[in-house]
């Protein structure tokens, strides 16, 4: 009767550990230094100077679904993939490292959790960097999912290698221009990308499907922002890999 208990306590034990939500605590972090020379003093628009400016869900926990977050962010912002301890160490990294390769430069950028669930946590990163004297800044933005049970990265396992989505990353951007026809949709995007191929980047799960994210002058002029195609799960379905459909609770 013991044992039976103890299997009991262990396995909810470890239901709660897999289904618990990430603890996350949203920081809004500015850093700011001078600007390095006359020259880009000369560029400089008005009262600009150069820094960043981040808003961060930093994990507050200790275990390993949270290093794994924090150490994506990381890797997201070209730093060193350490244990930070919040978001005011991550930036100040980011900042060290920016100032050492170009140092007059705005950054805006967010890390931010966008979709949960018991088995999946989803984080997208979005930014905008300037650099003094240049015509127009650069926007971006990808994201990742984390199955929460490994901790792995789910974004290259979501849909299955090979599969035949044009028909559906059309739909996608048809609706992110707001247009209805395939000579419309032509219109806005760079000569041949019809049929759409997808994203250089990895998709990643949000609360109304998967996002498939373009970046600016990837398939469409810069103008039009960074294009993005966002999927239903059940559009996606018959392309969806056996380990996303079990995540993903599908139903068939």
């Amino acid at each position: 009767m013991k044992r039976t208990f103890l299997f009991i306590a262990l396995a909810a034990a470890f239901i709660s550990a897999v289904a618990a939500n990430l603890q996350v605590k949203q920081a809004n972090v500015k850093r700011t230094w001078a600007i390095s020379s006359s020259e880009a003093q000369e560029y400089a628009p008005e009262g600009w100077t150069p820094g960043i400016d981040a808003t961060i869900d930093f994990p507050t926990g200790n275990d390993k679904l949270s290093q794994t977050v924090v150490k994506w962010m990381a890797s997201s912002l070209g730093v060193a993939t350490i244990a930070y301890s919040n978001a005011e160490q991550l930036v100040d990294a980011y900042a060290l490292n920016v100032k050492e390769n170009d140092n007059d430069m705005t950054i805006e950028f967010s890390l931010t959790k966008v979709y949960e669930t018991n088995e999946l946590v989803s984080y997208e990163m979005q930014g905008y960097d300037y650099n003094c004297g240049a015509a127009h800044g650069m926007p971006y933005c990808h994201g990742v999912t984390f199955r929460k049970s490994d901790c792995k990265d789910m974004s290259d396992l979501l849909v299955k290698k090979n599969a035949h989505i044009s028909h559906l990353l059309k739909k996608g951007l048809k609706e992110y221009f707001s247009v209805t026809t395939d000579n419309q949709l032509q219109e806005v995007l760079f000569d041949g990308n019809i049929p759409v191929r997808t994203p250089g980047s990895s998709p990643w799960v949000v609360n109304d499907g998967i996002m498939f994210q373009y970046g600016a002058y990837e398939i469409a002029p810069y103008a039009a922002g960074m294009p993005q195609a966002l999927i239903s799960i059940k559009d996606l379905t018959p392309y969806l890999t056996p380990e996303a459909i079990k995540c993903l609770k599908v139903k068939r």
